[in-house]
C-alpha cells in the first residue's frame, strides 16, 4: 500500500510509472525469474527503479546488486528487511551491525531463512550499497533513517562500505483522502453491522500471535479496565489462544476494499495500534485523515504518524 502510494504521487506529478510484480501470490506463489525480472526492467528503460518489500520472494542475495548496477536504483525502507540478514524487524537485536549469521536468534519468524544462509544473504544485500553504482536508501520515517545509517556506518567503519559518510533521506507516504474522509459514524456502524451504542475501540489483528503487534497488551488493558460499554473491534482474526475474558470482540476479517476500511476507521472512537517496533505506522495517518484518533506507543516512527495531542495520544 505504501509503495503504491508513492508511485500515485509520482504519476500525479507527471512522471510515467510502471509497476512490476516480483511475486505471483496464486497457489503456491511464484518469484519471478531474477533475470527475466532484470530483463523487463532494462526494456522499460526506466530513470530510476523504486523497490519495496521483497519479503519472501526467494530473490538471490546479490538481485538489488545487479539491478542497481544497470538503472539507479533505490530501495524504501517499509521496515528493516533491507537492512539485516532475513529479519522484518529485530525485535533489539543488533547483530546486523556487526554480521547476521546462523546465530539469528528467530530464524522461523516471517520471513523465515534457514539459518545457514542468512550470513550470505546480510553480506549480498550490504554489497548493493558499495561501489560507483550502489543503491541508495528512502526512509519511511527518521527513525527508520536513523537505524538504515547505522548500518551503514558500521560497514563504512569495517572498510566493507566506500568511506563516506551516508545519508538516508526520508519520505512521506500520502493518503486518499477521496477515500479515508470523514464519515457519519453511526451510518458506518450500521453498514459495518457493528453496535450502535457502546465505545467502540479498533485494532488491526493479523491473527494476534505476532509479538511485535502488541494486541495481547490491548487485550489485557482493557480487560483490566473492565469497562461496560467497550467493544474491541478487530481488522483481520484474533489468535485462538488469546484469552479475551468478557471482553466484547468484533472481528471483521481481513478488509482489502478501501473504503470498507475507511468506513471501520469512521465507526470507530479510537483507533489503537498497540505495537512494540514500527517504522511509522499507515493505519495512523489514515484513521486521522478520517477524523478518528489514534493511541499508540512512543516507539520506531510512531511519534512521527501520531503527533501527540494533535492526532491522537502517545
Amino acid at each position: 500500500i505504501g509503495q503504491k502510494r508513492l508511485l500515485n504521487a509520482l504519476a500525479a506529478t507527471g512522471h510515467e510509472v510502471f509497476a512490476f510484480a516480483v511475486m505471483n501470490r496464486g497457489d503456491p506463489p511464484r518469484t519471478a525469474d531474477p533475470e527475466d525480472l532484470i530483463a523487463a526492467v532494462d526494456r522499460a528503460a526506466p530513470d530510476v527503479v523504486l523497490v519495496g518489500n521483497i519479503h519472501g520472494t526467494n530473490l538471490p542475495p546479490d538481485f538489488i546488486e545487479k539491478l542497481a548496477q544497470r538503472r539507479p536504483t533505490a530501495l524504501v525502507l517499509h521496515d528493516m528487511w533491507h537492512l539485516t540478514g532475513r529479519c522484518a524487524y529485530t525485535g533489539g537485536c543488533t547483530k546486523y551491525l556487526t554480521g547476521c549469521d546462523a546465530s539469528c536468534p528467530t530464524p522461523e519468524i516471517y520471513p523465515p531463512l534457514a539459518p545457514k544462509e542468512i550470513a550470505g544473504a546480510w553480506r549480498g544485500k550490504y554489497r548493493a550499497f558499495a561501489g560507483p553504482r550502489r543503491a541508495v536508501l528512502l526512509a519511511n520515517s527518521q527513525w527508520m533513517a536513523d537505524q538504515a545509517e547505522a548500518g551503514l556506518t558500521a560497514r563504512r567503519e569495517s572498510g566493507e562500505l566506500a568511506d563516506t559518510p551516508y545519508t538516508v533521506p526520508t519520505v512521506r507516504y500520502g493518503v486518499e483522502l477521496d477515500v479515508f474522509a470523514p464519515a457519519d459514524q453511526g451510518a458506518c456502524r450500521r453498514a459495518l453491522q457493528l453496535p450502535e451504542n457502546g465505545f467502540l475501540v479498533l485494532a488491526s489483528a493479523s491473527g494476534g500471535d505476532d509479538p511485535r503487534k502488541g494486541l495481547p497488551l490491548l487485550v489485557a488493558a482493557l480487560a483490566k479496565l473492565s469497562l461496560p460499554d467497550v467493544v474491541l473491534v478487530c481488522l483481520g482474526y484474533l489468535n485462538d489462544g488469546l484469552q479475551t475474558g468478557n471482553l466484547n470482540v468484533r472481528m471483521l476479517g481481513y478488509v482489502g476494499e478501501p473504503r470498507q476500511l475507511a468506513q471501520a476507521y469512521a465507526a470507530a472512537d479510537v483507533f489503537v495500534g498497540p505495537s512494540l517496533e514500527e517504522a511509522f505506522g499507515q493505519v495512523f495517518t489514515e484513521a486521522a485523515a478520517c477524523g478518528t484518533p489514534s493511541i499508540g506507543f512512543p516507539v520506531g516512527g510512531i511519534p512521527e504518524a501520531v503527533i501527540d495531542g494533535v492526532n491522537g495520544l502517545v
